[in-house]
């Protein structure tokens, strides 16, 4: 018996033949994006300043509710707190950071101060030295502090 076997090949494998890419249409959407997902780098506002909150806000708010905490600020109200501290965001204990004064609310106008990171980093330490069954080592430090 003969089994005769033919396949065709082509300059480049994969590829079909005389089909090019055509340039007029816009390139195809990456994957990652899937439909009704979020894009914050779409949202467009007028007002540069007020742009650039949007993202932050939103990220904001999705940390809030993966930590199961209640969630009442709405973007203008948002913008409003951070109205006169926005240029002193950042990463350095002496840049700002938005906290709530009584962690057991959420995240309410009402409830929401702006601190700066050391004075936040100190009370989150604060809190985890009142609140530990057995303290670490910088944490009986913190806890002598307090007690004076």
């Amino acid at each position: 018996m003969d089994l005769k076997v033919t396949t065709k090949l082509t300059a480049k494998a994969g590829k079909r033949p005389g089909k090019k890419p055509d340039m007029n249409k816009p390139p195809k959407r990456p994957a990652t994006f899937t439909k009704g997902a979020l894009r914050p780098h779409l949202w467009h506002h007028p007002d540069p300043e007020i742009h650039a909150k949007h993202h932050p806000w939103q990220m904001a708010k999705a940390q809030a509710v993966f930590r199961s905490e209640d969630w009442d600020l709405s973007f203008e109200e948002y913008c409003d707190i951070w109205k006169d501290h926005w240029h002193n965001r950042g990463r350095q204990p002496e840049n700002v950071c938005m906290t709530r004064v009584d962690e057991e609310l959420g995240w309410e106008k009402s409830n929401i101060e702006i601190i700066s990171r050391k004075e936040h980093f100190l009370r989150g330490a604060q809190r985890r030295a009142l609140n530990c069954g057995r303290p670490r080592k910088n944490q009986v430090k913190i806890k002598k502090m307090v007690a004076k």
